[in-house]
């Protein structure tokens, strides 16, 4: 059989980095080379950048694919290489708890080229994550940025309409991968038909100007089971802070095996803050770290806020600032009976003569509170 520029590269790539690969995967991907049809090999489009991945993503280098390889018998041999995109990217939510030996599909959709598979998926009750895969027949260049846009089916949010959501991904070859998580706010149920629809996938450039929505049907519906509990703890005004008429405090904490969610107030006369919005080489703007033990932090994963003015009937210049603020962070580490939580002040020059951007943790306005 005549062998393409494909297999010509993926053999000399083997060569280069055989130090690095398990004999027992070269060799499947070499026995895998000399039995692919000729005419569903595919043409790889583009070099991945090196990840921190740094063995794994080599191979990716040379195949072009691994979640939507031109065959069975390629997907296959690609296995070993990927067993969980949980653990390999998500955060010490998802990723300590992901312990399956090869990476499942639990649902798959194709249409206009593109193919969404679904693959993993965590719930407590707090936090719902699952993890996607997103292909097209002829790969996803290195230098475009593709999105799905999941969206919650209604029956879910009327059910939960306090829900927050973030998606994170990366490329992985000539593939996309990445992780969706849904954050409640109220008690949700044990057993969860998740129904996402995804109608669209925004296609952009490495400028980040969009290039094409492609409009199609990616929805797809998944029962989450929860496992897991939740522990809540309410706090009075003896975890809140007070000086110079700004006052910052926190309210409640939900925290389980997969995240944790923090419930912050705070109050800031508008006069202060319209001093600090009205400079003109700076802007200013605020964020808060969770810290336990020896100052680790735990990360940030999303958060939302509200904000209104306390009393309109009052002069301009006595308005206060009241802003409620709910935050989602990686889970907290067993054995931990406390956190200390920090405003930072973060400092952003407006133009080139300013200094650089700068954070300062408010340390006056820390709050250490017990955990429930």
């Amino acid at each position: 059989m005549k062998r393409t520029m494909l297999d010509i590269r993926i053999k000399e790539r083997l060569g280069v980095q055989g130090s690095q690969i398990p004999g027992e995967v070269k060799a499947r991907i070499e026995q895998t080379l000399e039995g692919l049809p000729q005419e569903r090999r595919r043409k790889k489009r583009s070099s991945i950048s090196f990840y921190k991945w740094a063995w794994l993503a080599g191979i990716m280098l040379v195949s072009g694919s691994v979640l939507a390889a031109s065959s069975s018998t390629f997907a296959d041999a690609m296995k070993p290489l990927l067993q969980s995109i949980f653990a390999s990217m998500g955060d010490k939510g998802v990723s300590e708890r992901a312990d399956q030996k090869e990476l499942p599909i639990l649902a798959s959709k194709e249409d206009k080229g593109y193919t969404l598979r679904i693959h993993e998926v965590q719930y407590d009750g707090l936090r719902l994550s699952f993890s996607y895969s997103l292909s097209h027949k002829d790969g996803i260049p290195q230098e475009y940025y593709v999105k799905p846009a999941f969206q919650l089916d209604n029956s879910m949010k009327k059910m939960a309409p306090g829900v927050l959501n973030s998606d994170s991904g990366a490329l992985w070859g000539d593939n996309k991968i990445g992780i969706v998580n849904y954050f409640f706010d109220r008690p949700v149920p044990d057993r969860l038909p998740l129904q996402i629809n995804v109608p669209q996938i925004a296609v952009s450039g490495s400028d980040a100007i969009m290039k094409e929505m492609v409009s199609g049907n990616w929805s797809f519906e998944i029962e989450a089971v929860k496992s897991g509990t939740i522990a809540e703890k309410t706090y009075d005004d003896s975890y809140t802070v007070k000086q110079d008429d700004v006052q910052f405090g926190v309210t409640q904490s939900r925290t389980s095996a997969n995240a944790a969610v923090w419930n912050f107030h705070l109050e800031l006369p508008r006069k202060l803050y319209a001093a600090h919005m009205e400079d003109e080489h700076y802007s200013y703007g605020l964020k808060y770290e969770v810290s336990y033990g020896n100052e680790l932090k735990l990360g940030v994963i999303t958060s939302s806020g509200s904000s209104r003015i306390a009393d309109r009937s009052l002069p301009e210049d006595h308005w206060v600032e009241v802003k409620d603020i709910r935050m989602f962070t990686e889970p907290v580490p067993k054995g931990v009976e406390s956190v200390t939580v920090v405003p930072v002040l973060m400092t952003y020059p407006k133009t080139d003569k300013g200094e650089a951007y700068s954070e300062k943790p408010l340390q006056q306005f820390a709050v250490k509170i017990p955990l429930p």
